[in-house]
């Protein structure tokens, strides 16, 4: 069952206050217009009743989808220590599944769990996943990507735009957005540096050995959190 909860939000243009509801938990088997929001980049985009800006607001929620075995925590902006939020959604998950009823334990055995940091993210993993990615190898590309041109992982943040025809990867390339944030949060939207397109046959070599992936950055070994720039060290500089 889908759960929603009530906030009183302020304007980021001009400070009006105005309530909305935030979905607490997506049963998105039952919810097949909010996952066609959450992938169309709509879901959770409220206006200002006063002036009318446009505001992205993020809550810590639970994407679960039990045709395709998905559960994706989302946490609303990204934590001084994610490890932290990761303990938590493991506790919530076991909780709910793996020490719950028969029924709900054997629902867990096979769901593929992920923890995000915002809708963006949490968009990226549905549709890299709706195109049959491996987010594993998908992640890899990024780093690699962004050390071929001088970047360090942290110094942008990447998200998948686009499978482009032939299997092409597209990303935007956009400001990192700030670490640490309130459980709900109204989101300044970054800014657009440009897009980077990775070729299917890069994505092939990569999925023929996902075991790279955890070599060459080994922060991306991790079962839950599976993002580049969410885990990686902070102050990290390119190799070279």
């Amino acid at each position: 069952m889908s759960t929603f909860t009530h906030h009183h939000v302020s304007c980021l243009a001009c400070r009006a206050p105005f309530e909305i509801d935030l979905i607490k938990s997506m049963h998105i088997t039952r919810l097949p217009e909010v996952r066609r929001d959450i992938v169309e980049g709509r879901s959770q985009r409220f206006a200002c009743p006063r002036c009318g800006h446009l505001h992205d607001v993020v809550n810590r929620t639970i994407y679960t989808d039990f045709d395709h075995q998905q559960y994706i925590a989302v946490e609303p902006t990204l934590p001084a220590d994610w490890r932290e939020a990761r303990a938590l959604h493991e506790r919530i998950f076991d909780e709910s599944f793996t020490f719950g009823p028969p029924v709900a334990e054997e629902l867990g055995l096979g769901m593929r769990r992920r923890l995000v940091f915002g809708f963006d993210a949490l968009r990226e993993k549905v549709r890299l996943w709706d195109a049959d990615l491996d987010d594993r190898v998908v992640e890899w590309l990024k780093g690699v990507h962004q050390e071929a041109l001088g970047l360090s992982p942290t110094d942008e943040l990447w998200r998948l735009s686009a499978v482009l025809p032939g299997g092409h990867l597209m990303f935007a390339r956009v400001t990192p957005p700030p670490i640490v944030g309130p459980e709900t949060e109204l989101i300044q939207r970054s800014q657009l540096l440009g897009h980077h397109t990775v070729l299917r046959d890069d994505y092939e070599r990569g999925l023929r050995d996902v075991s790279r992936a955890n070599q060459d950055f080994p922060w991306l070994a991790d079962d839950w959190c599976v993002d580049l720039f969410a885990t990686a060290p902070r102050g990290l500089t390119p190799p070279g």
